[in-house]
């Protein structure tokens, strides 16, 4: 077994069940680990926190350990039933630490090696290597009797979620009432400001590193200003946060350098600025780079100030527009240039999962994440592989907007699977294979083998069994559900934002029965939800019928379009927002439009009379 350097341990992440405690909570009672309670404890003394990357209920899991008596020696707490690897790899970006500071701690091996894919500098161990861990604790990290550390993560926690709910991050951080002093007194915090030199590196500009000799030199130097920083906010005081060093000749920074714990505050440029932008070289790699233009305007602001950031914001905010749809709509939402604040929820692919999110447009999901419980949705989350929590999320869900854009076109895609026993449904991918097939569901599978995920495909290989029994193809959603669908859907969105819905082409082109039906289809399906939505007044429609004449208008499929038409669609979702938002919405000049390509693969080629041959090309690799 490698012995692994704790010495610069600043963070460790616990699974819970058979790791931190004995058991599994979900199955009945625990044993808690008596010398790892002992360890969490010792380490929060020692200034090293501990974290939990646990598959579990957050309720079940919070109130055993306010049972234990441990709750609060716990920061950052990641406890819900998705993969591990996202989680911790999120959970470091909330914390602000280098994955090479910090351990994790699972009995699974599956669960190690994918937290180490996507956090590669992390160190991993199952339960029974920490056994130096125990041993070296009392000479690792420096003495924090008083928890000071463990509290400025609890408040760095807490700051976390407030500015989730926040509508921007610059208004949450007006609302912090961030305070920033500079000091010249350096020998009254001479041991902070030397460690700060020392052991500051996510946002250490110049990384130049001195001993206490070094740095009483430059203390008595005149052609040099020192200074230290330090921060409050509302939700506390953080100290001495940063130290400067300008060379007044030269008027430029030798040393500038800030505390991880003022990430994300704008200090830094707040200093910057102050010094009246001296020169800086950036030693790489460092948290944030220097905004030239932004001065932080936020700290150390007067009421004044905020209530005019407060004013000029609520009226850039009142018009805010979300666009749901797929590639039938990326081209059109390209076209669009708008001072109108707007969200797009478009077709893509997860980087780090390969999960395709393009479900989340479809009529089953939508009505799916305002109705499901949360049980329900973990359910989903246990069983059905290429899972992504974005699958049954929209930020309708967390938000308000004046205007909507909704899509049918997913539903003409997309496959629709209901759970055998309780019979919720899910709509899972674009070309209605049946995945409770176990051949095609591992066909599909092996295709996302040379995307370098093999622990997510690992997980994924585990639910296959379960979804393949306790699932049911269903295939085409009927159009009459899907009118259904949205009528709950709409239900549940503010009678005041308006409500627009692209629905699919009833053109029926080509020259074969096959063609023309697609049409067919699509016609009765826009008459169906027409039919059933014509009783709300905050709802109109975007039907594609109107914009395609013949059949030069499509592309390689019924819901592919040529340029003109989605030029066209622009225009009218400009209208739309213009006259909504009483905003001007600058299209994209005819000029730009006609050198601008689709970002489609499959328009593209088209476009460019190319997708026959691929087409054809495939077909003789069949045979």
């Amino acid at each position: 077994m490698t012995v692994k350097d704790y010495s610069k341990l600043k963070l460790v992440i616990w699974d819970l069940d058979d790791a931190f405690w004995e058991g599994t909570i979900s199955e009945g009672e625990i044993t808690p680990i008596a010398k790892n309670v002992k360890l969490v404890k010792d380490l929060a003394r020692r200034g090293i926190v501990s974290s939990i990357c646990s598959k579990n209920d957050m309720d079940v899991v919070e109130t055993k350990l306010k049972e234990l008596n441990l709750s609060e020696y716990f920061v950052f707490k990641s406890v819900n039933w998705t993969s591990k690897g996202p989680r911790v790899k999120q959970l470091l970006e909330d914390i602000h630490l280098r994955a090479a500071n910090v351990l994790f701690i699972d009995d699974n091996k599956l669960n190690l090696n994918e937290v180490e894919h996507y956090s590669p500098d992390i160190k991993v161990s199952l339960p029974d290597e920490i056994n130096e861990l125990y041993s070296v604790v009392d000479k690792i990290g420096k003495d924090d009797s008083e928890l000071s550390r463990l509290n400025n993560y609890h408040v760095l926690e807490e700051k976390r979620d407030a500015s989730r709910e926040a509508v921007s991050n610059e208004e949450f951080l007006y609302s912090c009432e961030i305070k920033v002093e500079i000091h010249k007194d350096i020998e009254n915090q001479f041991a902070r400001v030397h460690e700060l030199i020392n052991r500051t590196n996510q946002l250490n500009f110049t990384k130049l590193r001195i001993n206490e000799n070094e740095l009483r030199d430059l203390m008595a130097n005149g052609n040099y200003e020192l200074g230290y920083v330090t921060a409050t906010d509302r939700f506390g005081d953080y100290g001495v946060v940063g130290f400067y060093a300008l060379n007044l000749a030269k008027h430029k920074l030798e040393h500038f350098l800030f505390s991880c714990r003022t990430i994300g505050m704008g200090v830094e440029n707040y200093l910057y600025h102050y010094l009246d932008d001296p020169e800086l070289i950036v030693e790489e790699p460092v948290a944030y780079k220097i905004d030239m233009k932004d001065a932080s305007k936020w700290i150390n602001s007067s009421e004044q100030t905020y209530s005019e950031y407060t004013e000029m914001s609520s009226v850039s905010n009142t018009n805010k527009v979300l666009i749901k749809g797929s590639c039938e709509l990326e081209w059109a939402v390209d076209l669009l240039k708008t001072d109108v604040p707007f969200v797009d929820e478009l077709g893509h692919v997860n980087p780090d999962t390969s999960a395709d999110i393009t479900s989340f447009n479809h009529s089953v999901n939508m009505y799916d994440a305002f109705n499901l419980s949360e049980d329900q949705k973990r359910q989903f989350q246990q069983e059905v592989p290429m899972w992504d929590d974005e699958l049954i999320d929209s930020a309708m869900l967390h938000d308000k907007f004046d205007i909507i854009f909704l899509s049918g076109f997913l539903d003409q895609w997309e496959g629709v699977y209901e759970r055998i026993d309780t019979g919720e449904k899910i709509a899972l991918g674009v070309d209605k294979r049946d995945l409770t097939n176990l051949d095609i569901l591992k066909k599909t599978l092996n295709k996302l083998e040379n995307k370098n995920n093999e622990y997510y495909i690992q997980e994924q290989r585990q639910k296959m069994l379960q979804f393949s029994a306790k699932y049911k193809f269903i295939g085409d959603l009927p159009a009459k559900e899907a009118a259904k669908n949205f009528k709950y859907i709409i239900s549940k969105i503010p009678k005041e934002t308006k409500v627009v819905i692209f629905l699919p082409s009833g053109y029926q082109r080509g020259n074969t029965s096959k063609m023309k039906n697609e049409g067919k289809v699509r016609g009765d399906y826009n008459l169906m939800v027409k039919e059933a939505l014509a009783d709300y007044d905050n709802v109109s429609f975007l039907d594609f019928t109107k914009f395609t004449k013949n059949d030069s208008d499509f592309l390689e499929t019924q819901d592919h379009f040529s340029k003109e038409v989605y030029y066209e669609v622009a225009q009218e979702m400009q209208k739309i927002i213009s006259d909504s938002s009483k905003t001007e919405v600058n299209l994209i000049s005819k000029q730009d439009f006609e050198k601008s390509s689709f970002r489609n693969m499959y328009s593209k080629l088209n476009s460019l009379g190319l997708m026959k041959l691929v087409m054809r090309a495939k077909s003789i690799v069949k045979k």
